[in-house]
């Protein structure tokens, strides 16, 4: 039984009933949609037996959907329309809303007034509201922590608000509680003050929010947007909110704070593309995603990536050596990810190469799960065939790339490394001993990449450099010459640039210590090269092209694997976010917009 519905059932009539789904009810969709009924007073028969049958009192609503949703209202036996307009709002119960969108049906979501409020300006908890708050957008702690206990003590108005209107369309969170966001809308003046707390005491003032434009907000209530501010979405992370507790909206009048909007706090999976994933529905055009990103996608992505991290950090590894190699000078670290059909025809590239058998360890770091067992059987077929000794490390999770080449680090031995995707293919023999040769030859060096060539044989890679995208405001990395004959690839010597790329490159175990190694808090896969090439440029060392050494690279062999088109972009623009955050005065050092 419904427990609110019991413990006013003394206040509900037969009246109340009726006169409040009367405020709602679309007699003339209810006629046009059902036209077998006999009767003329179509608002009578909705209240008395159209319910029953599950039809429908409006467009907007589903009178099956919200039984289905909510069996606690089926129990009660109460009217369903009745008691989501009279409960069921507030509650945030909004399963059973249906076609909700520009065409006006935005009001039925949100309790409405035609009150003013002209005594708010001069009232007491607009004062002190203001007094602690300021009007500046951005507050500190010390504001935040006076604020939330000003909450404490400010008495809940009745009724909805004067003039702010709000709706909570959702609300997730991890189970830890870490990473939470809610999305919605909200209607306020510029001297609005609104803010959300949960049942469980944390409050968090709105202006924290990512606010963006909506048309089918503006369009729903343009009477009442000529005062308003014109941003009305919100997208707004939260702090210790976990699933299963209740989020509200409040807004101050002189009366007090209003509740105005609420939902349940649903559970989103703390895996940090699971979570990218979540954030990445949410629509925001892609003008403005990375100013969203960098005040909400960013610290919880961020977060989520920390957890898995100290999770990884504590997995055990397990290694497996075929053969070995006796005082390595160059370890060769390969990731591998989705497939491994590569390494054999790799191998037969080792296997031509003297420098490789003699003096370079190789180390394949499997970050896939599904390739342990299978790569297994291959290694111990690949070494009794080519005789070249090898290590296999498994690090007991999926890293990413720039996680699987540090955990190959942990198990490097020699002076130099040499990162190499498993889809690169050298064309000719030494190219490992050419490069150590070109890192030597300069003590400013700090790491050194061969030219890359499509499979068509034109150029892929001959340094990389960074682009500013004006309709995103960010920099991209950026491949020059890519697509050219190398024949006509201006540099036919050694050149400094301003990053090389991660599908193979070298330089020596003592800098890739010092700087950190690889930065694991990218997202899935983009910009941990040039990041890596930043940091070497931090100690003072250079990143140089070496055209003089090819190798051929299938790029994005295994990127297919990461889902669909347009998730894609929007990680990269989430990763290329995170790279101009963390390294903009070294963008603006490298290049020139255009």
């Amino acid at each position: 039984m419904l427990n609110v519905f019991k413990k006013n059932k003394g206040e509900i009539t037969p009246n109340l009933i009726k006169s409040t789904i009367e405020s709602e009810f679309n007699a003339e969709f209810y006629a046009q949609k059902y036209t077998f009924l006999t009767t003329d007073d179509h608002l009578t028969h909705f209240v008395d037996e159209g319910w029953k049958e599950g039809l429908d009192p409006c467009e907007w609503f589903s009178t099956s959907k919200y039984m289905q949703a909510y069996p606690d209202v089926v129990a009660s036996g109460v009217n369903p329309f009745f008691h989501y307009l009279y409960y069921g709002r507030n509650e945030g119960r909004n399963e059973g809303l249906v076609g909700v969108g520009g065409d006006g049906s935005l009001r039925a979501l949100v309790n409405a007034s035609n009150q003013s409020d002209d005594e708010y300006h001069n009232s007491r908890y607009f004062k002190e509201a203001s007094d602690i708050l300021g009007s500046e957008l951005a507050f500190t702690s010390q504001q935040f922590e006076r604020f939330a206990n000003w909450t404490k003590v400010v008495p809940k108005a009745n009724g909805p608000h004067p003039h702010v209107k709000a709706f909570l369309e959702t609300a997730k969170a991890t189970g830890s509680g870490k990473e939470a966001i809610a999305l919605g809308w909200v209607i306020r003046k510029p001297d609005s003050f609104v803010w959300f707390e949960t049942n469980q005491g944390e409050v968090l003032p709105m202006r924290s929010a990512f606010f963006q434009y909506r048309q089918d907000v503006y369009d729903a209530f343009e009477d009442e947007m000529t005062d308003a501010l014109p941003y009305t979405g919100f997208v707004q992370a939260l702090t210790a909110c976990n699933p299963d507790t209740i989020l509200r909206i409040y807004a101050l009048s002189s009366q007090g704070a209003h509740e105005v909007a609420q939902c349940n706090v649903e559970r989103v999976d703390s895996a940090p593309k699971k979570l990218a994933e979540f954030l990445a529905s949410i629509n925001t055009p892609l003008s403005e995603l990375p100013k969203r990103i960098s005040k909400i996608d960013e610290p919880l992505i961020s977060s989520a990536i920390a957890q898995k991290n100290k999770a990884i950090s504590a997995m055990p590894h397990e290694v497996y050596s075929f053969g070995e190699c006796s005082s390595p000078e160059a370890s060769i670290i390969i990731p591998l990810y989705g497939r491994v059909d590569f390494v054999e025809a790799q191998m037969q590239c080792f296997s031509k190469d003297l420098f490789i058998q003699n003096h370079c360890e190789l180390i394949y770091a499997i970050d896939d799960p599904f390739l342990v067992e299978p790569f297994k059987k291959l290694s111990s077929d690949i070494y009794a065939l080519y005789g070249i000794p090898f290590k296999v490390v498994w690090g007991g999770l999926n890293r990413g790339f720039s996680g699987a080449n540090n955990l190959g680090v942990e198990y490097a031995t020699a002076h130099y490394l040499l990162f190499l995707n498993s889809d690169a293919f050298p064309t000719n023999p030494g190219w490992v001993e050419q490069l150590t040769d070109v890192l030597n030859s300069n003590s400013d060096y700090g790491v050194v990449s061969p030219r890359l060539l499509f499979a068509d044989g034109s150029i892929q890679h001959a340094g990389m450099e960074f682009v500013y995208r004006n309709e995103l405001s960010i920099w991209t990395n950026h491949h020059p010459n890519m697509g050219i004959d190398p024949s006509l690839d201006p540099h036919s010597e050694a050149t400094v640039v301003p990053a090389v790329t991660g599908a193979c490159m070298l330089m020596t175990r003592a800098l890739f210590d010092s700087v950190g190694g690889w930065d694991n808090g990218y997202l899935i896969g983009d910009f941990e090269d040039s990041d890596l090439c930043f940091k070497i440029r931090e100690q003072g060392k250079h990143c140089v092209y070496v055209s003089t050494v090819e190798l051929t690279h299938l790029e994005r062999q295994s990127f297919n694997l990461t889902g669909a088109p347009d998730f894609r972009t929007k990680v990269v623009i989430y990763n290329a976010t995170r790279h101009q955050n963390k390294w903009s005065s070294l963008l603006q050092q490298s290049v020139s917009k255009g």
